[in-house]
């Protein structure tokens, strides 16, 4: 039978591509590194009288998600990520030759973009400045939130099913409901379960299993099953009830009960909750002096 540690873990478990000029616009949401001098740093482009570096790539790059970052360092991708950069720089030069970043609606475009990205570095550096949850505050989250961490309860089962869907006529749904009734007296006078499962189950990823559904909560099966199976006692054979796949009849062999879990099991995921609520409060907080500063009205 599962142990405690295994079912908290089951508890607690939550829950090659190309880069074209399309795929790679967000660059301009990266803050952009000025051109640097030949020398010393290698260049690996050259438009106009700029040039790019493996400098100016990495600063780049090192904005990007993990995953994409692991793939630019193929050789491959970042050749092609050089010629889509070029071809998003040489686009944003020519732009600004035709003076299209001076009309209004682009240049309001061009400062919201500018100030997004100001305000995702301002609110990241901020959010450098907090100290990480002492042990008294994540005991004291842990203390508060105790309810959210309980393992619920599992039940072990086998079932009999005697299949008749939704849709089957009144004749063939109650010709299902008397088997399943002679199956239930054949148990009840003492049968073995595993193998009435084999001879009359209609479920056949578990019937060659004695009808073993092995171990599971109420949310892992459809209400109709859960409902009646989740109010029997180990050891219980319940009378056949229906659910949208038939007429089940069905043998509790465990009943596992909900159990608080340990704050040593969960501190990680207190942790990281408590560090995301401080985060959170930091931003509303931070966004609130800001308008105050400003004095911000809106009408």
């Amino acid at each position: 039978m599962t142990g405690k540690k295994a079912l908290r873990k089951i508890f607690l478990r939550r829950t090659a591509v190309c880069l074209t000029l399309i795929g790679v616009l967000f660059l301009v949401f990266v803050p952009m590194a000025s051109a640097a001098q030949d020398g010393a740093k290698q260049v690996v482009a050259r438009w106009g009288k700029s040039v790019i570096t493996n400098e100016d790539l990495d600063i780049r790059i090192k904005g990007y998600p993990p995953e994409l970052q692991e793939r630019l360092k193929d050789p491959g991708q970042r050749k092609q990520y050089i010629e889509s950069l070029i071809q998003i720089l040489t686009a944003g030069a020519e732009a600004r030759a035709q003076k299209i970043d001076k009309e209004k609606e682009i240049s309001i475009r061009i400062d919201d973009m500018i100030n997004s990205i100001l305000l995702q570095e301002y609110i990241n550096r901020k959010m450098k400045d907090l100290p990480p949850p002492t042990d008294q505050e994540i005991k004291a989250f842990f203390d508060a939130h105790q309810n959210e961490y309980v393992t619920p309860v599992f039940i072990h089962a086998q079932h009999i099913l005697i299949e008749a869907k939704p849709d089957a006529p009144e004749e063939a749904v109650t010709a299902a409901q008397a088997k399943a009734t002679k199956v239930y007296d054949e148990l009840a006078a003492g049968g073995d379960f595993g193998k009435l499962a084999q001879q009359y189950s209609d479920d056949r990823e578990t019937r060659d299993n004695g009808g073993d559904l092995g171990l599971f909560r109420a949310d892992q099966m459809v209400p109709e099953f859960s409902g009646p199976v989740f109010l029997m006692q180990k050891g219980e054979l319940g009378k056949p009830f229906r659910t949208p796949f038939g007429f089940h009849v069905v043998k509790v062999k465990d009943v596992l009960p909900a159990t608080q879990m340990a704050l040593e099991d969960v501190k990680d995921d207190v942790q990281n909750r408590l560090e995301n609520e401080k985060k959170e409060k930091l931003v509303y907080s931070e966004l609130d002096r800001l308008k105050k500063k400003y004095k911000v009205e809106i009408y």
